[in-house]
C-alpha cells in the first residue's frame, strides 16, 4: 500500500467514527437511559462498534490499469553445417587405473 492509500483510508475511518459517534450520541437522550451502567454499557458498545468498522469495511487497493502488449520474437535458425559433437566419454582403461590406484 502507499501512504496515500493509507491515509486515504484512515480519513475515511475517522469520518465513519465521527458519524457514528454523532449519531450515537443522540440515542440515550432519545431514549431516556439514565441508568450509568446503561450508558456505560452503550458507550463500550459504540467503542466496540467504531473499533470494529475497518473490520467490516474493505481497504482501497491499489488498481493497476493500462494495457499489455506482447511481442513476440522468432529468430531465423540456418541449417546446421560441420560434423555433429561426439559425447565426452572416459575410457575403461583410465577408470580402471584410477581406481586400482585409489583402492591400494
Amino acid at each position: 500500500m502507499t501512504s496515500e492509500l493509507i491515509w486515504s483510508d484512515i480519513l475515511a475511518w475517522s469520518l465513519q467514527i465521527g458519524v457514528l459517534i454523532g449519531a450515537g450520541a443522540a440515542i440515550p437522550a432519545l431514549f431516556r437511559i439514565r441508568a450509568p451502567r446503561a450508558r456505560l454499557l452503550f458507550w463500550q458498545i459504540l467503542l466496540a462498534a467504531c473499533i470494529a468498522l475497518p473490520l467490516l469495511r474493505g481497504w482501497k487497493q491499489e488498481v493497476v490499469a493500462g494495457a499489455v502488449h506482447q511481442i513476440r520474437f522468432l529468430a531465423e535458425v540456418g541449417p546446421v553445417t560441420g560434423a555433429p559433437v561426439a559425447p565426452r566419454t572416459i575410457p575403461f582403461t583410465t577408470i580402471a587405473l584410477w581406481v586400482a590406484k585409489y583402492s591400494a
